[in-house]
């Protein structure tokens, strides 16, 4: 009863209000089926949807963050570190330096 109540703008004639809205839900509802790029009504999408599961993307902190410089070398062993260890790095790693 709630949301057919939020349906009503005109108070003079409120089951007039009601039943446009309503049927201007259904029409939406029915046509966003037949339409790819048209989200349906109604269903929710996943939190994430638009990000890719293998691209980690940047966040906002928790608690207070603390940058650090990492020197060259250190950079270089990180930067190492992460190629070595990326499996999507790995078939180039074989073919060349194996």
């Amino acid at each position: 009863m709630k949301t057919l109540k939020g349906y009503v703008r005109n108070r003079a004639q409120p089951e007039g209000c009601v039943a446009e809205r309503y049927l201007a839900k259904e029409f939406v509802q029915f046509c966003s089926k037949y339409f790819k790029w048209a989200l349906q009504v109604g269903v929710r999408r996943p939190r994430n949807d638009e990000v890719d599961k293998d691209v980690v993307s940047e966040g906002r902190l928790m608690f207070a963050g603390k940058s650090i410089n990492l020197s060259p070398d250190r950079l270089r062993v990180a930067l190492q570190y992460v190629l070595f260890n990326f499996d999507e790095v790995q078939p180039y790693i074989q073919s060349n330096f194996l």
